[in-house]
């Protein structure tokens, strides 16, 4: 196997299970023969179940008074995405797309973007 490691978001990509097809396939020959970053990809799932199982932190109250006061009609510009060839929806904010990372597209190493449902006060 080559001895290029994984990068830093393919590990997060490959452990969060987002990588598909070929990409995927490549990471997880490369986790077989490569200690390092298998390790990388066990400390990325420890760290992701670790965040689940924590309770969600409060937010501040001046925070959310602030939230509260702004405007309804204030514009959200979203975020910018490209579609991957399955369909998914993918961020397209980390690098230029297809950088490579063991001839991964950029596109196909960040997390699909999903649309968050806006918080109603009571």
């Amino acid at each position: 196997m080559s001895s290029q490691h994984l990068s830093d978001e393919a590990v997060a990509a490959f452990a969060d299970g987002v990588l598909r097809g070929h990409v995927r396939e490549r990471a997880a020959r490369h986790t077989k023969s490569c200690a390092e970053c298998a390790h990388a990809v066990r400390v990325q799932r420890e760290a992701v179940w670790a965040l689940r199982g924590a309770p969600a932190p409060a937010l501040p109250t001046s925070l959310a008074d602030r939230l509260r006061s702004l405007p309804l009609t204030t514009p959200i510009a979203p975020s910018p995405t490209v579609v991957d060839d399955d369909g998914t929806t993918m961020l397209s904010t980390v690098g230029p797309l297809g950088g490579p990372v063991l001839g991964a597209p950029m596109a196909a190493l960040v997390p699909p973007s999903r649309p968050k449902r806006p918080h109603r006060g009571r």
